[in-house]
């Protein structure tokens, strides 16, 4: 079904094929709102091939469990015809498990996202999702810093810091503090899904 926002529009920008890493994928935000909302943009042909999507979290499983587990989590979604846009869907699916204080997940991930661009041939480009707690925000970041995530040589990285930013304006200010000095303000992206 066309989307009716969408007509008319002279433009129809589309997103690069990247690497999109959900950290906290394993919780409630990603299963009750990202998954559907990625799954949906699936159905709508508006996921580019290449796109990767890959979980980041401390639930010790593997990609087969995981693919199983946001499967199920997306089943009530799809619509009639749907589930030849759910198999490809769930082609997409990476996990990988890692605590978000150890270095050497971070590490882990690096890799994992160079082997998906190479085995791509695409720039990599990055897109990192903060699906956690607000009290992991800083440490996240500053692994990606340290292990060079932050920034790419080949592509684009961006951060998206998702829930409340700070609990007041002293704490929104302290954090934003923290965050651009890893990330600089155009990589930065803070969303509310409550508003």
């Amino acid at each position: 079904m066309a989307n009716p926002l969408r007509q008319g529009m002279r433009l129809s920008k589309r997103i690069e094929p990247c690497s999109l890493v959900i950290f906290g994928a394993t919780g409630d935000l990603t299963q009750r709102k990202l998954a559907p909302a990625l799954f949906n943009l699936e159905q709508q042909g508006l996921l580019p091939n290449g796109l990767e999507i890959v979980g980041f979290a401390r639930r010790d499983k593997n990609d087969d469990a995981f693919r199983a587990e946001m499967t199920d989590a997306l089943r009530h979604n799809i619509r009639s015809g749907g589930e030849a846009a759910l198999q490809r869907f769930s082609r997409r699916l990476h996990y990988l498990r890692g605590d978000f204080n150890e270095a050497d997940a971070f590490r882990r991930l690096s890799d994992l996202l160079f082997k998906l661009a190479e085995s791509g041939r695409r720039p990599a480009h990055h897109l990192f999702y903060l699906a956690t707690p607000p009290s992991q925000y800083e440490t996240i970041a500053m692994n990606l810093g340290q292990t060079g995530l932050a920034h790419s040589a080949s592509g684009w990285t961006r951060l998206i810091v998702e829930k409340p930013f700070g609990r007041d304006l002293a704490s929104a200010r302290s954090l934003n503090a923290r965050l651009t000095a890893v990330f600089q303000e155009d990589q930065l992206f803070r969303i509310d899904h409550y508003l």
